[in-house]
């Protein structure tokens, strides 16, 4: 099971049992900080 904790400044610190589970964790939330990028790229100009 992984974990996901920010820190006051939105930093991201994930947290698992394996490097597996760590792997997945990581890319995930890329993707979701990466998508909030791109709405507000394409959504605000």
């Amino acid at each position: 099971m992984s974990r996901l904790y920010r820190d006051a400044w939105g930093t991201p610190h994930p947290r698992a049992g394996d490097p597996y589970e760590l792997a997945f964790a990581q890319g995930r939330v890329t993707a979701l900080d990466r998508a909030r990028l791109l709405f507000l790229a394409r959504d605000h100009h």
